[in-house]
């Protein structure tokens, strides 16, 4: 990237004319509620599955595990009661804080943690989920979407498949 066009994209960023998208590498960086580093999906897949009482080894994608635990009850409370204590809480670094803080037009995370809403006052910001009934701006709040789902949302914590967004009442 050329120096004009680092600072062309500073320039509009700083005047809120971009949105951030966040992925799986940002929350890393980030401490869950008893001051450990936030997993990695794979990870995260191994720890659900040792709550389970499943083999750690069996693959298994966080769909797979999302979509076994919503067969019972006692799986559900397992799982939900895991990300509570694993992504809710969390404690965004430095340099999380510093990238969210810009002036962004709307932030879209496929994250399923809190590190964005707990690296901005919660005055600054919409939390929009893909479950939400309706969907209207708030004047001066940046809007946070949540393009999975969201673990302090209990009653609707994975939408990790096409099939469950697609379901869901998205209106983006």
């Amino acid at each position: 990237m050329t120096d004009q066009a680092l600072e062309r994209l500073i320039e509009v960023v700083s005047m809120g004319g971009a949105v951030c998208l966040l992925g799986a590498g940002y929350s890393l960086a980030g401490t869950d509620q008893k001051q450990r580093f936030l997993p990695r999906s794979s990870d995260l897949v191994d720890e659900i599955k040792i709550a389970l009482g499943l083999g750690k080894d069996d693959y298994a994608t966080l769909s797979d595990v999302a979509d076994y635990c919503d067969e019972f009850a006692d799986r559900q409370r397992i799982l939900r009661l895991l990300l509570i204590d694993r992504l809710t809480l969390c404690n965004p670094s430095d340099d999380q804080v510093e990238i969210i803080s810009q002036s962004w037009r709307s932030i879209f995370t496929t994250n399923f943690d809190d590190i964005v809403e707990r690296a901005l006052p919660a005055s600054k910001i919409q939390v929009i989920t893909p479950t939400d009934e309706s969907i209207k701006h708030k004047r001066g709040k940046t809007p946070l979407y949540y393009m999975h789902g969201r673990a302090a949302d209990l009653e609707h914590v994975l939408r990790t498949s096409i099939q469950k967004v697609g379901d869901a009442r998205v209106r983006l």
